[in-house]
């Protein structure tokens, strides 16, 4: 009976998380003043890892 009560509950957690968190975004919602990256420069290869240590600050960046 615990155990089915924690899965319950986790799984109630997980789905109201899930609905709380903002929708991605569209190219079509963005600002006029964005660009897309890769549009502009054919082939540029994009690595971002500013919520990892193995960034150019050495820890997560938060934000």
């Amino acid at each position: 009976m615990k155990h089915s009560c924690a899965v319950v509950f986790f799984c109630s957690f997980v789905c109201i998380h899930a609905a709380l968190l903002p929708k991605p975004i569209s190219a079509e919602e963005l600002p006029d003043s964005f660009v897309q990256v890769d549009k502009l420069i054919p082939g540029i290869k994009v690595e971002l890892r500013y919520f990892t240590d193995n960034n150019f600050v050495g820890r997560r960046v938060g934000g």
